[in-house]
């Protein structure tokens, strides 16, 4: 049994590094194009700040599904409703972060571009502080 939660935890955290890795690399190849619409969730100068902030993201979401699939309880209020639908409820809460990025991009990222980034970095770290809490508590 330990293998296999060992394998599953394994697979989890390479398919949380490759999407980490399509997310940065992925924003370096659009930094090379024109961005066609003034709406874009990569603003400026933030769009490494923003790659690192989906990736700690995805991660948090990757712990989270797992901790889930152990029988574990969610804890955010905004979710927790969905705790019987454990797709749905990661599906929510991402969308919830794309809409939090876009919104923190469009009314702080334009106008203050430096706090912005501050403010994703942060946001990273705690997204990351998650993702280790969850991993934690999965090996126990």
């Amino acid at each position: 049994m330990q293998i296999l939660k060992s394998r599953t935890v394994v697979t989890c955290m390479r398919s949380a590094i490759a999407i980490i890795l399509i997310i940065v690399f992925g924003t370096f190849t659009l930094s090379a194009q024109e961005l066609s619409t003034p709406d874009s969730i990569f603003v400026g100068n933030l769009k490494v700040p923003n790659s690192v902030f989906l990736g700690a993201a995805a991660a948090d979401w990757v712990s989270t599904y797992q901790f889930l699939q152990r029988g574990a309880r969610e804890t955010n209020p905004m979710l927790s409703g969905l705790q019987s639908q454990p797709a749905l409820m990661i599906a929510t809460g991402a969308a919830i972060d794309v809409a939090s990025l876009w919104a923190w991009n469009r009314y702080v990222g334009k106008k203050h571009p430096r706090l912005a980034a501050v403010g994703l970095y942060t946001a990273a770290a705690l997204r990351v502080w998650v993702a280790s809490r969850n991993h934690g508590l999965n090996r126990r």
